[in-house]
């Protein structure tokens, strides 16, 4: 019985998925736009050829070369992320002399919170890459 819930689970997370994908397809408009600015289809084109072989190197490189490459964007996504979350908590302190701090301060401590906790989880799966063996 907990596979039939889980299949259906997973097939109505699917349609909705495909339905939303498809409401956003017809909302922005993607033809008119592109038909209008045929450059920016360049564009797209050139990040998404650049990204391949971004990615196609990266797995041509050693494991070791990997894991470290790995680690690096981890611990810079984390690094930026914390400092990006400061500035977030530091302009919001900033400004409650004008705004008043009784009236607004779950709004202002909200979105570093969030911040804050996306960032524990990079640096614990930094800390997990960190200790793992390669192979």
């Amino acid at each position: 019985m907990k596979k039939v819930g889980a299949i259906i689970a997973v097939t109505l997370i699917a349609i909705f998925a495909i339905a939303d994908i498809v409401h956003d397809f017809f909302t922005n408009d993607p033809v008119h736009y592109f038909s209008e600015q045929p450059h920016q289809l360049f564009v797209v084109a050139a990040i998404a050829i650049a990204g391949g072989l971004l990615a196609f190197g990266f797995y041509r490189l050693l494991p070791l070369w990997q894991r470290r490459m790995e680690l690096l964007a981890i611990g810079l996504a984390a690094s930026f992320l914390a400092a990006f979350a400061g500035y977030m908590l530091y302009m919001p302190v900033s400004f409650l002399s004008f705004i008043g701090i009784a009236q607004y301060s779950l709004y202002f401590i909200h979105t570093p919170l969030c911040l804050g906790i996306a960032d524990a989880f990079l640096w614990y799966y930094f800390y997990r890459v960190y200790r793992k063996r390669v192979t």
